[in-house]
């Protein structure tokens, strides 16, 4: 895509954001402490967006930049709606919101789920 350059050109230098195996709804904390990592090493890189198709990433990767204490912080897109805005297609999010919906949804449906902590 033209103006995009990948900072991670390989799938060997990619890293899990925490998010999968049951990990998110089993331990919290820990989980939004990874996608942090990630979220600090893209910006360390000099990331101004990140790009996922997987929806737990996205989800976590949002939270976690909302943690960081940044002036401006990383724009986490999914992989359609980052070619579709390529296009021309305008796209509306409420991320907060998705994301205080989620975390409800894990509450209800997972026995002991409590909202991440992160510090």
């Amino acid at each position: 895509m033209p103006g995009t350059e990948l900072a991670n050109r390989t799938p060997e230098g990619s890293a899990c954001c925490g998010f999968g195996g049951g990990v998110r709804v089993n331990y919290p904390s820990e989980s939004l402490s990874v996608a942090s990592d990630r979220y600090r090493a893209a910006r360390e890189m000099g990331c101004d967006v990140i790009v996922t198709n997987c929806g737990g990433c996205m989800q976590n990767l949002i939270e976690a930049g909302e943690n960081e204490n940044v002036r401006e912080n990383i724009k986490i897109f999914d992989l359609t709606e980052y070619l579709a805005l390529a296009c021309g297609v305008k796209t509306d999010r409420e991320d907060r919101k998705m994301i205080e919906i989620v975390n409800r949804a894990y509450s209800s449906c997972v026995s002991g789920y409590k909202k991440p902590y992160f510090s």
